[in-house]
């Protein structure tokens, strides 16, 4: 009898593979020189020669003694960085053989300061409160129902937190065998920052996490500038935001003006890379296909801080909680508007009714940024100064803090004893250009702060607005008069 063992089935399926992965190579296909389009707008390239103090026969450091307030810590912070430079190396014994190329270091921390000091601010917050009221209606017996509003202000203290950190090391180096003094000086590093509001001053990082960041961005500096070898160096430049409609968001390239100037500035055009960055700061309001522009609470008490005449906000609030496209936001406006206050005050209404609006901030702050970082490569400090605060105004974070607190190092203008309510990073963002800035603006900046108002403006409460019930009108969700 013939014995059959089993094996592997040689049937083939018949069961159907969907194709999808056909379909997700081909988007991917379709999108990869996109994300490589925005991907190589971000990174410039540059050398810098050494340094005039580079050590050019030391390639080890030993250090003898390290003095002061958390020598410990800056110690460890020394010996990491000289770990991370190839060239370098850390002794923690000197050979005689290891003599000549060897520099002894010794240290001392000579300031090591943390100051927060806090400022109670009087501040209005404005809240729009719609409610029903009941109107009688004349020769009607029965009470009906109607939609009001009424802007409300309630006064509120504000705290506001300014940190500042200062940072200074005093370093000699000699050369182990001859003793003689290779480097000696000072090394300063200082960090300003204002934390507005409850929520900003609880996410603050500790003190000393900061200042062990100060030490090692420190320690950074000054090895970088010792090393005799030439520095390949990159500048990363921030690409804003703009997400693609038809993706729901979840593809993000950059903003378009900010991914040109950037390609100018990765070719070396620096000087149409500082207009196309300066544009986008400047640049007016444009509305794409698929901006909506809705009319909620926030909307209309940014409208009524920026100061719109009364008839013009009781004439918008038939439009609470509404939102249309761009082919109807000007028809609603027109026939809702005088035309005047629709000439007038169209734009207004428009930029912050737009549901893109939320994109200026990060948009603004990575054109300045740009602007900032080229302006320091060319070593225009105030200019560069002025960008980083602006950044900071719109999107503050560590990153621009730090830029704006180096460049008034640099600059000559840092002084840590000022007084910090007239020095800060917050103040120095509501501050014009320099005088060398490319563009001067010929209006005030539109973001509105939220500060108490003038006695100037008109009284704090309007009376309740009465607004017949809106119809189911197909074409814009309400009828007009």
């Amino acid at each position: 009898m013939q014995l059959k063992t089993p094996g592997p089935s040689t049937k083939t399926s018949n069961w159907y593979k969907p194709q999808t992965t056909s379909l997700t190579n081909f988007l991917f296909l379709l999108l990869l020189p996109l994300l490589l389009s925005g991907c190589l707008a971000k990174t410039v390239y540059y050398s810098d020669p050494p340094n005039s103090e580079a050590l050019l026969r030391t390639s080890a450091f030993s250090l003898e003694r390290f003095t002061g307030r958390q020598a410990g810590l800056f110690r460890d912070i020394f010996i990491q960085e000289v770990y991370r430079i190839p060239n370098f190396d850390y002794l923690d014994e000197v050979r005689e053989t290891q003599r000549e190329y060897t520099a002894l270091v010794a240290a001392e921390v000579e300031i090591f300061s943390i100051r927060d000091e806090e400022e109670t601010r009087g501040n209005t917050r404005i809240n729009l409160r719609p409610r029903n009221v009941m109107i009688q209606e004349p020769g009607q017996e029965i009470a009906i129902p109607r939609q009001a509003f009424e802007f409300e202000e309630i006064p509120f203290s504000e705290r506001v937190m300014h940190r500042t950190l200062d940072l200074e090391i005093r370093f000699s180096f000699l050369n182990a065998g001859s003793r003689q003094e290779l480097y000696q000086g000072n090394e300063k590093i200082s960090f300003q920052q204002s934390y507005v509001g409850e929520a900003e001053i609880l996410a603050m990082p500790p003190a000393d996490s900061e200042m062990m960041r100060l030490g090692r961005l420190l320690v950074q500096r000054m090895l970088d500038r010792l090393n005799p070898v030439q520095k390949n160096r990159t500048l990363e430049l921030e690409v804003g935001t703009s997400p693609l409609p038809w993706s729901g968001d979840t593809v993000d390239l950059g903003h378009p003006g900010i991914l040109q100037a950037n390609r100018y500035a990765v070719s070396g055009d620096y000087d149409r890379a500082l207009k196309g960055w300066s544009y986008v700061v400047f640049e007016p309001v444009s509305f794409g296909e698929s901006e909506r522009f809705t009319f909620g609470s926030e909307l209309y008490t940014r409208l009524r801080q920026a100061r719109l005449p009364q008839n013009t906000l009781r004439a918008l609030l038939r439009l609470y909680g509404k939102s249309y496209s761009l082919k109807e936001i000007d028809p609603v406006l027109i026939a809702l508007l005088e035309r005047q206050d629709f000439q007038r005050y169209s734009a207004i209404i428009k930029f912050y009714a737009r549901t893109s609006r939320p994109q200026d901030g990060q948009n603004l702050a990575a054109a300045h940024f740009n602007l900032g970082s080229v302006y320091r490569l060319q070593q225009r400090w105030p200019l560069a100064a002025y960008h980083f605060a602006q950044a900071n105004a719109y999107q503050p974070g560590i990153k621009y803090a730090q830029a704006w607190t180096d460049m008034q190092i640099a600059a000559g203008s840092y002084n840590p004893l000022d007084n910090l309510a007239e020095n800060t990073i917050e103040a120095a963002g509501t501050t014009s250009p320099p005088e060398d800035a490319l563009v001067q603006p010929r209006a005030a900046s539109a973001i509105i702060q939220p500060v108490s108002q003038p006695a100037e403006m008109e009284p704090t409460r309007i009376e309740p607005v009465e607004l017949p019930f809106l119809s189911e009108d197909p074409e814009f969700g309400l009828e007009i008069n």
